[in-house]
């Protein structure tokens, strides 16, 4: 069981790496800057988080700060907008 958790987690993870990082961040950078691009993503990625857990303004702040902290180590790194 636990073992199903974790992979579901990484699973869970990845996708929403590749779809708020490269799919989102990736469509914004070509028509705004880079910093506007990832704070609209990291406002996206909050939002999102509304059902999550925790749910409601505690999990789209921390998702969203999350989302805000993580997208520079993502563009410095590379990684941002590609696959």
């Amino acid at each position: 069981m636990f073992v199903a958790i974790v992979g579901l987690a990484l699973i869970n993870a990845g996708t929403e790496e590749a779809l708020w990082r490269v799919l989102v961040y990736g469509a914004l950078s070509e028509v705004l800057t880079g910093p506007a691009a990832m704070v609209i993503q990291a406002l996206g990625f909050g939002i999102a988080h509304r059902r999550g857990l925790p749910g409601g303004a505690l999990g789209m702040v921390g998702a969203g700060v999350f989302g805000l902290a993580w997208a520079p180590i993502d563009y410095a790194s590379g990684h941002i907008g590609s696959l």
